[in-house]
């Protein structure tokens, strides 16, 4: 073979080295540029499908608390944060209201007549301590009687009035709607009031406003 044919084999050999070159290098950066776009696509819709997410990190218990409870249906019981602080003789008497006033009612009714409990704590016209409220003369039927006011309940109604209780006072569980309510009556009286405006009933009692 000639040296001429030699020298332009290896000329021939070295351009197409070179355009293979080029070849796979413009192949390995669409590749890049196919793997980059899918990962950015696959991150935009991963964000998309969990908005919630994002938004419940960004909140703090507080505001989840004040969110939940503005979404609620009116009379739902649902959490506040308005924990108060209590000892056993404010659970106890908070639990022997909601039980002698309450006792045979839904757990609604219970926790309705606790939550007005809780109003007259700290309502210029009724405040004080849990026991003051519940024991202030002529506001609650049993205690008027000597023999209820020294007893002390058991059974599965008690259980649940200590339940609730302890659910109002340490859990700051509370009613919506009822943020006003200081008064309530039972469904087969009908006392002549005023100054009140009716809210709504709740199993045997019909519960008010202050005006």
């Amino acid at each position: 073979m000639y040296r001429s044919h030699i020298k332009l084999m290896n000329k021939n050999w070295n351009i197409f080295i070179a355009i293979s070159s080029i070849l796979l290098f413009w192949q390995y950066t669409m590749i890049q540029n196919v793997i980059k776009q899918y990962n950015i696509h696959s991150v935009s819709m991963s964000q998309k499908s969990q908005p919630t997410n994002h938004i419940l990190l960004a909140q703090n218990p507080e505001q989840k608390i004040q969110k939940a409870y503005k979404s609620a249906k009116f009379l739902a019981v649902i959490d506040t944060n308005k924990r108060v602080k209590y000892n056993n003789k404010d659970l106890f008497c908070l639990a022997k209201n909601i039980f002698h006033e309450a006792g045979n009612q839904s757990d609604k009714g219970k926790f309705a007549v606790a939550q007005v409990t809780m109003n007259r704590t700290t309502d210029p016209n009724f405040s004080g301590t849990v026991c003051e409220v519940v024991y202030a003369a002529n506001q609650f039927s049993w205690t008027r009687s000597s023999r209820l006011k020294s007893s002390h309940p058991s059974g599965k109604e008690w259980d649940d009035s200590m339940r609730i209780a302890a659910e109002v006072l340490g859990d700051g569980k509370r009613v919506k709607g009822m943020e006003n309510v200081l008064y309530y009556h039972a469904d087969y009286v009908h006392p002549h009031w005023k100054h009140v405006t009716r809210l709504a009933q709740i199993g045997a009692h019909i519960f008010y406003n202050k005006a």
